[in-house]
């Protein structure tokens, strides 16, 4: 797990309320999030809380059932969620009764992920947090890339949203970010969490990557002091197909 520390100034404009968030298209609503099948990388984070990780989309996975994804760990698997619990619709779910399927198949209703490894960065500059995230093709054809389905999330300790479904000890304080959302932040109280994407890389339009070509893509961070975890992520929905996922970064925001 890479892991790297430095400071950030806070985000100079607050909004007081619950939740608001702003500039996030397509955030891409998702409804209801019943009981049935899920899909996506199985992700534990620097605290060891586990995610269902589809790249736009996450969903949380109980504390008390996590052990039993464990052997998955980095792999695109299909649960059968019988029980999920969903605060908020729309917004993310937790699961806390499932069974394990296998792993996640291809389908028509989900882009094909064979041959396609993410790779992500994090470094300062500037007094932002900025995120480098590489598609690659490292398989023998080429892939054509839709960015609505290359998504990030960056999760926080201490589950800043007092609403958030996850029983664990970290919170995803954005997610359901593609390549192609609108900036935007997320704020609870007196905190702000912004994200924009560099113009000059931004992947506006779908495009065909040829076997061994990297594109590159970049997000802007603006944060409050906390411990952060960063992973961008491919593949369909939550409900679709297959995920492919980055590695997962942590880094620290100091005062």
């Amino acid at each position: 797990m890479d892991c790297v520390a430095f400071r950030s100034r806070k985000a100079n404009v607050f909004f007081v309320g619950l939740l608001a968030v702003s500039g996030v298209a397509p955030m891409l609503l998702a409804g209801i999030r019943p009981a049935g099948k899920y899909n996506g990388v199985v992700l534990y984070d620097r605290w060891n809380n586990c995610y269902l990780f589809s790249g736009v989309y996450l969903m949380y996975v109980s504390d008390f059932v996590k052990e039993a994804l464990r052997p998955f760990n980095g792999r695109s698997m299909e649960i059968d969620a019988k029980e999920v619990a969903q605060p908020m619709n729309p917004g993310d779910g937790l699961i806390t009764k499932f069974v394990v399927v296998g792993e996640s198949r291809e389908n028509n209703r989900t882009p094909p992920i064979s041959g396609i490894e993410l790779r992500a960065a994090v470094s300062m500059s500037l007094g932002h947090v900025n995120a480098r995230i590489e598609i690659r093709d490292i398989g023998p054809m080429d892939i054509s890339i839709d960015p609505d389905a290359l998504g990030v999330a960056l999760i926080a300790h201490d589950k800043p949203f007092f609403i958030c479904p996850s029983d664990g000890t970290s919170c995803a304080v954005i997610t359901r970010v593609s390549a192609t959302s609108q900036d935007g932040k997320s704020t609870v109280g007196a905190q702000t969490w912004g994200w924009a994407f560099q113009r000059s890389d931004r992947m506006s339009n779908r495009f065909t990557l040829h076997s061994g070509e990297i594109r590159t893509t970049s997000v802007i961070f603006d944060l409050p002091k906390g411990a952060y975890q960063f992973v961008a992520g491919y593949g369909g929905g939550v409900h679709s197909g297959p995920s492919v996922a980055s590695n997962l970064v942590a880094f620290d925001v100091p005062k």
